[in-house]
């Protein structure tokens, strides 16, 4: 066998050595040929006389031109089997005869394969006058797109002559199936199937995606599919070849005959009744062999069960054992059991499941119900592992954690605005059917911390981690920091969480509807937020009535935000969505309120004055004192203890410890004991108690229990308590403040320190006017009977938060991927999920009293045999929610399959127009993007309304390109007024403007103007949500140009020899990685030799890059050969070119399409799949790029975030939180 090999290596060499000989002769004028970058053959003078080329020259030699190509392969003649035409301005090479079909089958016919090269040295392929274009057949991306020379264009004639013929589907039972006349067929007996012969040519079947082919390709008609490939690469031995878009129509088409095939099957179970009677003797032998076994491990079972209690039994007295008796034979039966509770009762439906999960013999045949689906998801929620062990223990029968996973991760987890987030919101808020009251909202707004951490989503292929809070903010954060740091800077990691809630005033909604990742967040930041969320809700068919901050320096660098000249204190601004100019008011959270003032007085730094009096904190001490100096348990205040007066970091933030201290008891137990001195702080405590009590009422019967007017409910507008907080409280703060400011002799500093702080004073100011206003207008609507002021507060989205740690366990920070899942998880569980009673707040009952609500069926993730991202996932309710049509004109009409019957929603979108006018003008761009917006989806009044009117918009700017400009040129220039006049950042100045914009009169008439001038619109349709929207998304465009951000990239993505090193191992995992998957996929087992190819023989020579190896491997290493490491290599260079830049990469939408259409990865890639077929190269492509991506993805983000640690010089591992630090 040795020798053999080495006479065929012999041959060859010799074969290479004869045509390295061949001269040929070529003028002297045409000798100036360059045979590549660094060598060029001239002579020194010119001479008519013939020059002797080596032919291996000629061949490999770099042409510029057409004209010299030809001249170069009328030369040659390098290719017999092909006619060389030429025919101006083209080169045309065709060829008249084909060797083989994709079908195992003998084809006589001739076939006409045509290659044309063009002057620009590209070039086409045709095959029987039909064009084969690379983006529908694979194979021709990876053959050269220029032929500049005779050796290239050698090596694309010899692809085609490898090429095969796709065979489509010809078997008889698909032909059937597009019912054809019998007698317009005549059969063929075929090898492998029945063939047949048509008149007719390429009948194109109906509006369906396959074409019967019958042409004069093949001998026997066949179904393609429309974006058929043709060609293919690749042996066709013992069975047919098609390529993979004929193979996938020809599983979607045999599956559900064979579905078919499979349901009427015969059964295995054989009726003994008919059996003959020796067939049924030799059962019954078996039967009684089986028996006596079973019979013989009975009684071995028993004697082992005699032994064990022989041993650790335990004797009872004959009482005893009477007493057990009669207990084990008293046990009520199963219906007794669901008699003992209510029919609709969690524990009615507990049990039932239990029963019914106890009778199934396989789990995955249980149906699980909604509220078990939903208190299984808060025990998770408590500790995962003690879910996995109560289930375990088999004491109790709940669903797996995978089941649970699929309704919780329903659509994808993340940050930021979602279309399915709004469905959610109105299933939840019941938008349809709910009255007008119910539909009033507020709005929470807080910040939680969180743990900085970079996470890779293979499913999504993002970094999570970093800021982001909108498009517009992120840009301006990259333009702060190019100009800070004078060049392109990476991006920041998130340190808190920015969460919004929807909670309603008249019902039990607590929704967190939407967060952002934040670090060290400033006020104007908050702006568009804020306002985006607002536009939102109102489209979901809410009404946001107002917004509950804290007294954060963030928040109130927001409300000023909004402050307007007539109101001296920023309290509320008009909705600019709303149509009846409805106001916002802004609330100051009335718990955060009590610990500020509480704080303020028992601060050493101040010494609170008012109207010649102290209010001291040491009054407040020295009551203590005197009442519990006895010691024998007889005090006038019992709850007055310890923690009250001596502050510590963490009681500080109880809010208890506050509003016990500034209560009603302690204000008249002043009054009693304190004297004159103490007077004045008897009644500044009587005031914060019955501030805190009209503002924090959260239940009907709980101030007639207690006897407190001030905790009843509201009832009317005019509530007394209304003109109490606007002539006492407030009128007490006033003069309070004046008689300060008459003490002339003090600096204005030693004033200060006599008052509330600016922000506390500022806070109940705030909160109490609007409040003031608030009321009387929820009293205008019908059906209000009663109002409880708690739902003001922010105490939902702190339980909220409570909830976020308490998954946690001990490390109670969650990071960026954490808390957005388990915010996901906890808008499934809804009022199940019971907080810590360690919290903040108050501790609420579990609310399950609306069981309707809480039954209501759960959408379920669906699975699939395959892995599926999380985003495809996420867009089941998009997809299944609305239907695109295309009309004939162009247009494309969508139709949302959630509207009601009353109200459908049926969208036309304008068709995209060619006029350069219309499509430059940002007044068209914007209505436009409003008809792409992800809310077109909901079907509520609002969006009809809003999208129609967007829709006519576009209508008439298109007819109207001239009026439009001239209202765009309206527009703008009002905008451009809220700009800063230099490129200064200043932008709190500059939404403080816009915001004053907006709701300017002359804005809104401009463009009420022009709405009423649109022919197909009426006054009856006008919303101010549209024009809102188109406003806001010029403005958006407006500054990012003026803030443009220019991104430098390093050109240097070498690789040391340490990354080599690392390269050359890590390339190794890839096909050992893939071969393991394919070898569990049945399907795909074909792609075996495929990944074998790529590995090194025993011969084959080793690198320097094989060093790191060579001394890790132990002998499970698995080696790539060179092609194999030239495109990992390839594949690397291009990945470190797109991670130059500063901005936040995602590794499947920016990186794997440049990588897999770069042209070195197609190059060694053609190289390497050179002997294997078409459909296995492109999918074992697919494959090898999507797993190298994964894995760079997630050695990349473990880089980042090892760098980060050594720059900030911290860790991000899991820990405590500030709470359980202090």
């Amino acid at each position: 066998m040795g020798k053999r090999k080495f006479r065929l290596e012999q041959h060859r060499k010799n074969e290479e050595r004869v045509q390295r000989s061949l001269i040929v002769s070529v003028p002297r004028e045409m000798v100036d040929i360059s045979v590549s970058s660094s060598l060029t053959i001239t002579l020194p003078s010119p001479s008519a006389c013939p020059v002797s080329i080596p032919l291996a020259v000629i061949s490999e030699c770099v042409v510029p031109s057409l004209e010299r190509l030809t001249c170069n392969l009328s030369l040659l003649n390098p290719f017999p089997a092909w006619t060389v035409v030429s025919r101006y301005p083209s080169l045309v090479l065709l060829k008249f005869q084909i060797h083989g079909s994709g079908i195992s089958v003998n084809v006589n016919r001739t076939i006409n394969y045509c290659v044309s090269i063009h002057q620009e040295l590209n070039w086409s392929f045709s095959l029987q006058n039909r064009t084969v274009h690379s983006d529908v057949c694979s194979m021709l991306r990876f053959l050269p797109t220029i032929i500049n020379s005779i050796g290239k264009l050698k090596y694309v004639l010899d692809k085609l002559d490898g090429a095969y013929l796709c065979g489509g589907n010809p078997d008889r039972h698909l032909l059937q199936q597009w019912h054809y006349n019998a007698s317009t067929l005549h059969g063929l007996s075929g090898k492998y199937c029945v063939l047949y012969v048509l008149s007719s040519h390429c009948v194109h079947l109906g509006n369906r995606s396959a074409v019967l082919d019958d042409s004069l390709f093949l001998d026997f008609p066949t179904i393609r599919h429309k974006q058929c490939e043709m060609l293919l690469q690749g042996d066709i031995a013992g069975h047919p070849v098609r390529c993979s878009v004929c193979s996938s129509y020809r599983r979607s088409t045999l599956l559900p005959q064979t579905r078919c095939m499979a349901n009427h099957a015969e059964s295995n179970r054989v009726n003994y009744r008919y059996q003959p009677v020796p067939l049924l003797a030799t059962r019954l032998l078996k039967l009684r062999k089986e028996i006596k076994r079973k019979s013989i491990q009975l009684s071995r079972l028993k004697a082992k069960v005699s032994l064990n209690c022989e041993a650790s039994g335990v004797m009872v007295d004959e009482q005893l054992h009477s007493d057990l008796k009669a207990i084990c034979g008293s046990l009520p039966d199963s219906t007794d059991v669901l008699k003992m509770y209510p029919k609709d009762s969690f524990f009615n439906i507990f049990w039932q499941q239990q029963m019914q999960a106890a009778a199934k013999k396989d789990a995955r045949m249980m149906r699980w119900h909604p509220l078990m689906i939903r208190w299984c998801l808060s025990l998770r929620h408590k500790s995962s592992g003690a879910y996995e062990a109560l289930r375990d223990s088999g004491c109790l029968k709940l669903p797996s954690q995978r089941t649970l996973r699929d309704y919780t991760h329903y659509i994808e987890a993340k940050c930021g605005f979602s279309v399915e987030v709004d469905f959610m919101l109105q299933k939840a808020a019941k938008v349809e059917s709910c009255p007008e009251r119910d539909k009033c909202t507020i709005l929470l707004l807080d910040e939680m911390y969180i743990r900085e951490d970079l996470v890779y989503n293979k499913h999504s292929g993002e970094m999570v981690g970093f800021t982001n809070l909108g498009s517009i903010n992120n840009h301006l954060a990259d333009f702060e920091k190019s100009v800070v740091s004078g060049h392109d800077s990476s991006p920041s990691l998130a340190k808190t969480m920015a969460v919004f809630m929807v909670r309603g005033l008249f019902t039990s909604l607590q929704f967190p509807y939407v967060h952002f990742a934040c670090t060290n967040l400033c006020g104007d930041q908050m702006y568009d937020p804020l306002w985006e969320a607002i536009w939102r809700i109102e489209n979901c068919g809410l009404k946001v009535l107002g917004v509950t901050l804290d007294g954060a320096s963030v928040n109130r660098s927001l409300v000023k935000l909004h402050q307007s000249p007539s109101d001296p204190i920023p309290y509320r601004t008009k909705n600019p969505f709303s149509g009846d100019n409805r106001y916002l008011y802004f609330f100051s959270d009335v718990p955060h309120l009590v610990k500020t003032v509480r704080n303020c007085f028992m601060s050493s730094r101040r010494s609170l004055w008012c109207k010649g009096k102290n209010i001291w904190w040491s009054h407040v001490k020295k009551f203590y004192n005197e009442d519990s100096s006895a010691g024998m348990g007889l005090r006038m205040v019992p709850k007055l203890k310890y923690e009250h007066l001596h502050i510590s970091s963490f009681s500080a933030m109880r809010v208890d410890l506050a509003a016990q201290v500034l209560s009603e008891s302690v204000s008249q137990a002043l009054h009693l004991t304190g004297g004159d001195e103490a007077s004045e702080t008897a009644h500044f405590i009587g005031l914060m108690d019955k501030f805190f009590d009209a503002l924090n009422v959260h239940n009907f019967s709980h101030g007639a229990r207690v006897l407190k007017p001030f905790q009843m409910p509201y009832t009317s507008r005019t509530d007394f308590r209304l003109k109490w907080l606007k002539e006492d409280f407030l009128g007490y703060l006033k003069a309070w403040k004046a008689s300060v400011e008459q003490r002339i002799e003090l600096t204005k500093t030693e004033q200060n320190l006599m008052l509330l702080s600016a922000e506390t004073q500022l806070g109940l100011e705030m909160t109490c006017m609007s409040f003031l206003e608030l009321v009387p207008y929820l009293f205008s609507m019908p059906d209000v009977q009663s109002f409880l002021s708690q739902r003001l507060c922010q105490d939902p989205l702190e339980r909220f938060f409570g909830l976020q740690r308490q998954r946690g366990g001990v490390h109670e920070n969650p990071n960026v991927v954490e808390f957005a899942k388990n915010t996901q998880a906890l808008r499934v569980v809804k009022s199940v999920c019971k907080s810590s009673s360690l919290g903040n707040c108050r501790r609420g009952p579990v609310e399950l009293a609306n069981m309707d609500e809480l039954c209501e069926p759960l959408p379920k993730r669906r699975r699939t045999s395959g892995k599926r991202s999380d985003h495809a996932t996420s867009r089941q309710l998009t997809s299944s929610a609305l239907e695109q049509t295309e009309t004939s004109n162009g247009t494309t009409t969508l139709v949302s399959s959630n509207a009601s019957h009353d109200n459908s929603l049926t969208v036309t979108c304008a068709p995209v127009m060619e006029n350069e006018l219309i499509m430059g003008s940002a007044l068209y761009r914007a209505m436009h993007a409003l008809l792409e917006d992800d809310t077109r989806l909901l079907s509520t009044n609002a969006s009809v309304a809003i999208h129609k009117m967007a829709e006519s918009a576009c209508q008439w700017i298109s007819a109207h390109p001239n009026e439009s400009k001239s209202m765009e040129t309206t527009v703008s220039s009002m905008l451009q007024k809220c700009m800063p006049k230099s490129r200064s950042i200043k932008q709190h100045q500059m939404w403080s403007r816009y915001h004053k914009l907006r709701i300017s009169p002359e804005y809104v008439g401009a463009w009420k103007t022009f709405l009423d001038n649109l022919e197909t619109v009426h006054t009856a349709t006008f919303s101010p949500m549209v024009y809102q929207y188109v406003g806001h998304f010029m403005f958006k465009e407006m500054v990012k140009s003026h803030y443009a951000v220019h991104t430098s990239t390093n050109a240097d993505c070498g690789l040391t020899c340490p990354e080599m090193y690392a390269l050359r191992y890590s390339a190794g995992y890839v096909p050992r990685a893939l071969k393991k998957k394919l070898e569990r996929c049945k399907s795909k087992k074909y792609l075996l030799n495929c990944l074998d190819d790529m590995l090194t023989s025993d011969d084959a020579v080793q690198c320097d890059s094989t060093d790191w190896i060579d001394c890790i491997d132990r002998g499970g290493l698995t080696f790539v050969n060179s092609l194999t490491f030239e495109v990992f290599i390839a594949m690397e260079l291009e990945i470190r070119s797109q991670l130059q830049g500063c901005k936040p990469v995602n590794f499947l939408t920016d990186i794997a399409p440049t990588v897999k259409n770069n042209e070195d990865v197609l190059f060694f890639w053609s190289m390497l799949s050179s002997n294997w077929d078409e459909e296995s190269s492109t999918a074992l492509f697919q494959m090898v790029v999507d797993l190298w991506l994964t894995v760079r993805g997630y050695s990349y983000t473990s880089a980042w975030i090892e760098k980060y640690k050594v720059s900030q010089k911290k860790s991000t591992q899991k820990s405590k939180g500030i709470r359980k630090q202090l």
